[in-house]
């Protein structure tokens, strides 16, 4: 596929997977501006098209990994919140903090945070490296595979403009 790539092709490809980096500049900026890149350029090449569909997945799926594990950590936060505060008979602001926090009763909360910054520690620096091995990939004219991705938008099956005598002859064989 690379014989057939364009320098041009290549650029916009590789600024397609750079612009999911604008999520830390603009809100949802990791799916508005690839996806604006994506859909003006995906008619011109397969191979913008292809790096477009996967870039917008791989968002996509990042999104959902990180909402889910919020969700999944959420009952397990408000769980040990209703426990300390039923082992301190109440929550009282103007009491002493010192007796509120004992570390025994908020160490299931440490966890908790502990186990769900690792988490999301984990798949920032697995979309970080990635995002940027996809960039490096498009430059250079391969394709790529990005992890953990799931195929929410499909690839649109490239149908050949064959002759219909070249079909028959084919057939005959």
């Amino acid at each position: 596929m690379s014989s057939s790539v364009t320098s041009h092709h290549r650029s916009v490809a590789t600024f397609i997977h750079l612009a999911t980096f604008t999520k830390y500049l603009i809100p949802l900026g990791n799916f508005i501006f690839p996806l604006l890149l994506w859909v003006t350029q995906k008619k011109e090449s397969a191979f913008v098209d292809d790096h477009g569909r996967r870039a917008v997945n791989f968002q996509i799926s990042m999104f959902i990994y990180n909402i889910c594990a919020v969700l999944i950590a959420l009952p397990f936060v408000a769980w040990q919140v209703i426990g300390i505060v039923q082992a301190n008979n109440g929550f009282d602001l103007e009491g002493d903090f010192d007796t509120f926090w004992n570390f025994f009763h908020i160490s299931g909360l440490v966890i908790t945070a502990i186990i769900l910054g690792t988490v999301l520690t984990g798949l920032f620096i697995l979309e970080l490296i990635a995002v940027i091995t996809a960039s490096i990939r498009a430059n250079s004219g391969e394709l790529c595979n990005y992890p953990l991705s799931i195929s929410f938008i499909k690839s649109t099956p490239f149908i050949a403009h064959a002759n219909p005598a070249a079909s028959s002859t084919v057939n005959e064989q």
